[in-house]
């Protein structure tokens, strides 16, 4: 049992010596730091998702469906509740009301 321990104890150490040079390798590689930059703008909120957030808060909805075209329209209505998540970065929409004459909870997100 001791073996296996000690074992155990050298190979976990021999990982984490080669994890911090790999680390240390990657943090200094010109290209990693270059590529990290361009993933820091792309990933940063822009103009869209500030369109995005105009539709945040809490709104009341009515909506009209049909079967076909010559069907009689069914109405209904509920309330949505709409909030920026994730950092900014996409549109959480929780939804309830009445469809088909039954209640109706529905999710969505939108992101850009």
């Amino acid at each position: 049992m001791k073996t296996i321990f000690t074992s155990t104890l050298l190979i976990f150490a021999m990982s984490s010596v080669a994890y911090a040079h790999d680390k240390n390798k990657a943090e200094n590689d010109p290209k990693k730091q270059e590529m990290m930059q361009a993933w820091m703008k792309y990933s940063t909120p822009g103009p869209e998702h500030k369109l995005l957030a105009g539709m945040a808060g809490k709104w009341k909805y009515t909506s009209k469906t049909w079967e076909t075209a010559d069907s009689k329209v069914e109405e209904s209505s509920g309330t949505s509740t709409m909030k920026m998540i994730m950092g900014g970065r996409f549109l959480h929409q929780e939804a309830k009301g009445k469809a088909m004459g039954m209640n109706f909870e529905g999710m969505g997100i939108v992101g850009y």
